[in-house]
């Protein structure tokens, strides 16, 4: 095997020396762009390109073309302008805020829980009637206990 230097210039100015690499994996590939992530190396440009490549390849095969942005008046929409610090426009903000009084309007209250426990119901019990999870019934018990 012949070790000839193999170097890849970056637009920054790094090179990196491929034959210093301890892995038989060949550069401009997925698996080189692997290696390099192993090694917590910066991936040279060929590398990086190909797992680009394999990614997109990836996505399409599944279908997946691209994220589609759920339309304004939608909850998610609202989480996404709070999360870009964009404006929330009206809509968005009505429905997160109908989503957050039907949350509320649905969620068990702990003192409904407190009851089936002073009743002497089992945990497994109030569950299953009160459609409850777990979580709420350990913290209805832990207020009954304190």
């Amino acid at each position: 095997m012949s070790a000839e230097l193999v170097e890849t210039a970056r637009p920054d100015g790094w090179a990196h020396d491929h034959t210093q690499c301890r892995s038989r994996a060949k550069h401009g590939t997925y698996a080189g762009r692997s290696h390099h992530y192993q090694h917590c190396e910066a991936a040279c440009t060929p590398c990086r390109e190909a797992a680009n490549a394999h990614m997109r390849n990836q996505r399409a095969a599944k279908g997946l073309r691209g994220m589609h942005l759920a339309p304004c008046g939608t909850e998610t929409a609202y989480k996404r302008h709070r999360r870009r610090g964009e404006p929330i426009d009206e809509s968005c903000r009505r429905a997160a805020a109908q989503r957050a009084r039907s949350r509320r309007a649905t969620r068990p209250k702990v003192h409904t829980v407190e009851l089936a426990i002073a009743q002497g119901l089992t945990t497994k019990q109030i569950m299953d009637q009160l459609e409850v999870d777990y979580r709420t019934v350990k913290l209805a018990r832990d207020r009954v206990a304190s």
